[in-house]
């Protein structure tokens, strides 16, 4: 369920009851304010339009486990068959998008997921610009795209499940820079790249905080 209020009076103004049909992680908003992106378990980005409610656009990061399968001619394929959905749907389980994220400057939005890719889309045309595989297939916990923007829509930062920190070029999605910041998982990174100095801010499952300049990666 996907719920927006005026938030000036406390009442409701759209409801998006079965948006998705699986559980929502994650939710951005625009920064004209005119778009929310939500995503989640079913692996799909779900574009609203706030002003009107009407639905926009679903984006797909990720197979369908769901496509129309042949139909057995015999019950010895039906059981085949069957054992393969569940090992799809436990397959299903083991990814998830667990962070969208709109581009500042650029009608852009990106989403990071379990299983360790980041996809970057067109508002406009609702198409696919970019995609990255971690080459350690290590999931990404947040995605975040740069405050400053720029011709290039910006940098995006993300950070993964192994205590890592990574920046990316938000054009292609090179790999910019990687930083190991703690042994265990980051669960949330705040990052104030407003200031002369770049300055990041990340909390871990280890039990620290920590700060570092992304600029000397110190």
């Amino acid at each position: 369920m996907i719920r927006i209020w005026d938030q000036k009076t406390g009442q409701t103004v759209h409801n998006f009851p079965g948006a998705h049909k699986r559980d929502i992680l994650c939710i951005d908003l625009s920064p004209d304010g005119n778009i929310v992106a939500t995503a989640g378990l079913d692996m799909k980005i779900h574009l609203i339009n706030t002003i009107n409610g009407k639905f926009i656009a679903d984006l797909a990061c990720g197979e369908s486990k769901k496509e129309e399968k042949r139909r057995p001619k015999n019950d010895e394929e039906l059981d085949e068959q069957a054992g393969e959905e569940e090992e799809e749907e436990e397959d299903d389980d083991n990814n998830s998008i667990e962070s969208v994220t709109f581009c500042k400057s650029l009608p852009l939005v990106a989403c990071a997921t379990l299983n360790g890719q980041i996809f970057v889309w067109d508002l406009n045309t609702h198409t696919l610009r970019a995609s990255y595989v971690n080459e350690k297939a290590t999931g990404y916990t947040k995605l975040v795209w740069s405050s400053g923007g720029g011709p290039g829509g910006g940098a995006l930062y993300a950070s993964t499940v192994d205590g890592c920190f990574q920046v990316f070029d938000g054009r292609n999605l090179k790999l910019l820079k990687r930083m190991r910041c703690h042994t265990l998982e980051i669960f949330d990174f705040c990052l104030d790249d407003t200031a002369a100095q770049n300055v990041l801010y990340t909390a871990s499952n280890d039990n620290t905080v920590k700060l570092f300049s992304l600029d000397s990666s110190q």
